[in-house]
């Protein structure tokens, strides 16, 4: 178990994992500024050194480092945190755009893993998509993670944990709340059995004031 504490965590929640992207996320990147810099020799190859070339060369350079931090930066700001009690997702998009997304565990309706590609299926990493409750997107999803499976049965897990240890509570609650919620009842009962009782003396009350007044009236 990772000791990790983060804002918002409340205060029996515990991180069960923290989970980063799979390092193959950098080889679009790679291959990018590979190309740039075969482009560079080539051109180098023609020119020489020469004021062109050692313009494109402080431009492939720069490019390419700005490529390396961008890539970098979001890679080490995307986190998925799986915790006693929620999943938690924080993609960093660029360099100002950041999306953080969440929900509980007790929500979670269906989840499952996808490994699309050679390179994804002999690195075992892929995505793990889940549908959950409560949540504005159709599918919550956690991309290129390795060993997806592993993931995904670690969430399942951490969700039958959890939910196993919901029931004492809640039912405690129900029988605290059904108490008053029958003492209530009783009451109303016993208010409305009062009144029937008091309606019915009042009615004898009635009665007999009315036979008395009627058998005076019947003696003058």
């Amino acid at each position: 178990m990772n000791e990790v504490e983060f804002e918002g965590q409340n205060l029996d929640e515990k991180i069960i994992k923290v989970i980063k992207r799979h390092p193959w996320y950098f080889f679009s990147s790679i291959v990018k500024i590979a190309a740039m810099w075969l482009v560079f020799f080539v051109f180098f190859k023609f020119f020489w050194a020469s004021w062109p070339t050692s313009y494109l060369f402080f431009v492939v350079l720069i490019i390419s480092l700005y490529i390396i931090a961008s890539k970098w930066f979001c890679w080490s700001n995307t986190l998925y945190l799986i915790s006693n009690q929620r999943l938690i997702l924080v993609e960093q998009n660029n360099w100002f755009s950041r999306e953080l997304s969440e929900t509980a565990l007790a929500n979670i309706l269906y989840i499952s893993h996808k490994i699309n590609g050679p390179a994804r299926t002999m690195l075992n990493f892929g995505s793990v998509n889940i549908r959950a409750s409560g949540v504005d997107e159709e599918e919550i999803v956690l991309c290129d993670v390795a060993n997806p499976y592993i993931v995904q049965q670690l969430i399942v897990k951490t969700q039958h944990r959890t939910s196993a240890t919901i029931p004492t509570t809640q039912i405690q609650n129900d029988d605290k709340e059904f108490e008053k919620k029958l003492e209530t009842i009783k009451k109303q009962i016993d208010i409305t059995k009062q009144s029937d009782i008091n309606d019915q003396k009042i009615d004898v009350k009635t009665k007999k004031e009315d036979g008395g007044f009627w058998k005076d009236i019947d003696k003058n």
